[in-house]
């Protein structure tokens, strides 16, 4: 893969999103928001775009102007190339985590919380109080349910895995 732009046009070919679709579609924006976020946060690819949580979850500004200038360019029709095989299992695998755009913007925001506080406690019963607290803070809007089945696909998918490496915590026995 030559560059981010490159694979990112790569990802949205494989979406089967076209140019009009995401130009028309918020629904289209907000997925393409919410995978290239957990690809990067939660299955480690290094995209470099940074997040903050805005009005639908995790967002990055540079992703948007990214995906604009791919289809202002006519890239998305014109770029040619292969995603890896593991790549590909990977996206699969982040598509197939929300049923719905509702649970989709919940599992990443209490992620996204999650992962931001993580540093709080080594205790994961207090993580997930705090996460499901500061997400109904966020959230109010997303229901308890809702909320409780991201949490529980995050816990069963060990999502926060990484994140929560006695060796992140600057413990390094074996």
């Amino acid at each position: 893969m030559a560059n981010k732009i490159e694979a990112l046009t790569l990802v949205l070919q494989k979406l089967q999103f076209d140019s009009k679709t995401i130009k028309e579609s918020f629904q289209k924006r907000f997925q393409i928001q919410k995978y290239i976020y957990l690809l990067q946060e939660w299955k480690g690819y290094n995209w470099r775009y940074g997040y903050n949580v805005y009005m639908s979850a995790p967002y990055s500004p540079s992703l948007t102007k990214d995906v604009y200038q791919i289809i202002s360019t006519g890239l998305i029709n014109n770029t040619e190339g292969e995603l890896d095989e593991t790549f590909i299992k990977d996206l699969n695998a982040v598509k197939d985590l929300a049923t719905d755009d509702e649970q989709l913007e919940a599992l990443t925001t209490l992620f996204y919380i999650a992962k931001s506080f993580i540093w709080a406690t080594k205790d994961p019963q207090k993580l997930e109080d705090f996460a499901k607290s500061r997400f109904q803070t966020v959230k109010p809007f997303i229901s308890k349910d809702v909320r409780d089945c991201a949490w529980k696909i995050i816990s069963e998918k060990k999502m926060l895995g990484k994140w929560t490496s006695s060796k992140r915590y600057g413990d390094h026995r074996d």
